[in-house]
Formats: structure tokens, C-alpha cells, sequence
């Protein structure tokens, strides 16, 4: 349903009539009389109109809900058995689809009488940036004019979107081994038109948890080597990212070449548009990991680092702690 559906008005139709008349007033009933045959008059009905709508206006995010004040009034000689009112955001610069918030059925109407309510209704989540009119519908199968059965407010509500954070890209990703010391840099960005703040800040962080992976495809079952953690960041901005980690404090890994990833806010505590971007990896870069045959225990101490440029590769190899 578009806005402008309900501001139509089939003019040549009117006009047509109109000339009709004018030209044959000998004609009975005018537009839809028949050949010198007289048409009822419609019979008694409701007649429902949209009296007010009031939004609170504000700036809102997808998924909030709040109430809007309205007020329906029957207008018809009779009694009304039941209607339907439906709410819908109309977007302010009429490009986007109108989208419904809520609908509800209500019960009679009697003559003269009105309904003034306070409604709650919901933004659904995935509702576009931008302006909006909180516009109140009303439905009923016998109303004889529908040209009222719709108001808008004219003060709109402000829709802010979601924030999405993705990986920089490989120009900004790298890690290596340097005295005695794992270290990963990365850019984490946030394309989004919202800032990203995770739940319970201050206190909480976005959570980007460093994975060694035996493939491309980071998950968290791979193996943890660390967390960095960020504190937000505002929408369009991004943050780049260093963890460093001691040899002697690195993660125990089985044995085996793997790939070194991220998964950009791992506790998911921030709402995204897209959660399905948030992982990265480095594919020209692998870590070996080898330990000493028939190792009883073994820990990550005493840490051998040899680092092969010509394959792009770099072997830690793990041996027993010395006594």
C-alpha cells in the first residue's frame, strides 16, 4: 500500500459524470442511473473517521516500540459492529514502502460516539534510516466514504539504523612473530548509520576474539589465541585493532599449518544489520606449529620462532620446559 493510494482521486470519472448530466438532465439517478430508471438511495450505514493521530516524534532505532494517542469517531446514522485500525510509517520524502507498525480490530462504534485510545506499536527491525509519518487507517466493509478513513501526523519521527561492523580489509591486517612476541593488527570498521556501543557500557566491550584455524572459514570452535577488546565506535568510523600476546603466554595448539583469523564482536553485544560480516582472515600468512616427538608435557616455554619469508610461513615449535 503506497501513500499515494490514499490521496487518489479519479478525476475524469468525476468530470465525466458531471457532463452527462449536464447535457442529458432528463436522465434519472445521474452517474449510474439506468436508462430513465430511478437508483435507491444507499441505505443507512456508519460512516468512521480518523479524528487525530499523535506519534511521540523523537528519534527512534529499529525494534522500539512506543504508543501513539488517536482518536476515531462514527459520523453514520448507525451503529458501527466492529472495525479494524491499522498503523503505518510513511516514509517523509515518498520513496520508501509504507510500513505497517500495528493493526488491531476493535469491537462497536455506536452513532456519534468515538474511540480515544492510546496504541502501542513496534518498529519493525528492518526499517530503513530516515524520516517518517505515523499515519492511523481505519477499516469497515460498509463505510460509504473512505476518503476520511486515514490521517496522518505531519510531525515525523526520526528512524537511526543499525550499526555493521566489518574487517578493514588485508591492507590494514598483519601479524608476525617479533622478540619473543605474537602480535596481530587489523582495522575494525563500522559501516553503519548508528554507533556501535555494546551492551552494558562502559563495562562491556566489543569482544574480537583471534582464532588459529586449520582453514579459511573462522569459527569459534578453531583455537582461541587471544581478545582485543574496543570500546565503540561512532557510525562511518572505524578503530584499528593491535593485540599482543608473549610466546611463552601463547595458547597451547595441536600440532598442524593454520590460518589466522578474527570474529569481530565474538559475545555479540552489539546489534547489527548484518551479523554474517564480522569474521576476517589472513590468507597469504600461515603459522606452523610443531612440538618435540614423544613429549611427555610440553608447555610454551623456552619457544623456538623461525620465520621462513620465502613461504610465508612461520613455525613455532614447542619443547619441554626446562627443569
Amino acid at each position: 500500500m503506497k501513500r499515494r493510494f490514499f490521496q487518489r482521486i479519479n478525476r475524469k470519472a468525476l468530470l465525466a459524470c458531471l457532463c452527462l448530466v449536464a447535457v442529458h438532465p432528463f436522465i434519472q439517478g445521474g452517474c449510474g442511473g439506468g436508462g430513465g430508471s430511478s437508483s435507491p438511495p444507499p441505505p443507512a450505514s456508519c460512516d468512521l473517521r480518523v479524528v487525530s493521530v499523535l506519534a511521540p516524534g523523537g528519534t527512534w532505532e529499529p525494534g522500539d516500540s512506543f504508543t501513539v494517542d488517536n482518536d476515531v469517531i462514527n459520523d453514520g446514522p448507525e451503529d458501527c459492529p466492529g472495525y479494524v485500525v491499522t498503523f503505518w510509517a510513511l516514509d517523509a520524502a515518498a520513496i520508501l514502502p509504507d510500513i505497517e507498525l500495528a493493526s488491531y480490530a476493535r469491537g462497536g462504534l455506536v452513532s456519534g460516539a468515538d474511540h480515544a485510545l492510546t496504541s502501542p506499536v513496534t518498529l519493525p527491525w528492518a526499517t530503513p534510516d530516515g524520516d517518517y509519518y505515523v499515519a492511523l487507517q481505519v477499516s469497515y466493509a460498509g463505510d460509504p466514504d473512505t476518503s476520511n478513513n486515514i490521517r496522518e501526523d505531519l510531525l515525523p519521527i526520526t528512524v537511526l539504523g543499525w550499526p555493521d561492523l566489518y574487517d578493514g580489509g588485508p591492507a590494514f591486517s598483519a601479524w608476525n612473530i617479533v622478540d619473543d612476541t605474537f602480535y596481530i593488527v587489523f582495522r575494525v570498521c563500522n559501516g553503519g548509520t548508528a554507533d556501535a556501543v555494546p551492551v552494558g557500557f562502559p563495562a562491556n566491550n566489543i569482544d574480537t576474539d583471534i582464532f588459529a584455524s586449520l582453514d579459511t572459514t573462522i569459527t569459534a570452535t578453531d583455537y582461541r589465541l587471544g581478545r582485543a577488546y574496543i570500546t565503540w565506535i561512532p557510525a562511518g568510523n572505524y578503530v584499528d585493532v593491535g593485540l599482543y600476546i608473549p610466546l611463552a603466554d601463547f595458547p597451547v595448539v595441536p600440532v598442524g599449518t593454520y590460518y589466522i583469523g578474527w570474529i569481530i564482536d565474538q559475545q555479540t553485544d552489539v546489534a547489527e544489520s548484518d551479523e554474517l560480516n564480522n569474521t576476517a582472515c589472513i590468507t597469504d600468512w600461515l603459522l606452523t606449529v610443531t612440538l618435540p616427538a614423544a613429549a611427555a608435557v610440553f608447555v610454551p616455554l623456552n619457544t623456538d620462532a623461525e620465520d621462513s619469508p620465502a613461504t610465508r610461513t612461520l613455525t613455532i615449535k614447542y619443547r619441554q620446559a626446562r627443569r
